[in-house]
């Protein structure tokens, strides 16, 4: 690997630093994005019908690992 396949992982647990070639994954806030889940439903329920934003000030991040590329962050 990387050669013939290239593996990617999501949410950068902890697993992937132990394994025996680093995993390239994407990194998100689980808090964050779990705190904004409940909002919305909330505001969801006590309000059915409003049109509510889209906006989320998470931003994911990739975490280069050498099952993709060679290495690197």
């Amino acid at each position: 690997m990387p050669q013939d396949v290239a593996i990617m992982g999501f949410d950068n647990i902890e697993f992937v630093e132990h394994a025996a070639m680093p995993i390239s994954s994407v990194k998100y806030e689980v808090d964050l994005v779990t705190e904004l889940a409940v909002e919305r439903l909330l505001q969801l329920i006590a309000a059915p019908t409003a049109c509510l934003s889209r906006v989320s000030p998470s931003r994911p991040r990739l975490i280069v690992c050498d099952s993709t590329t060679g290495g690197g962050d």
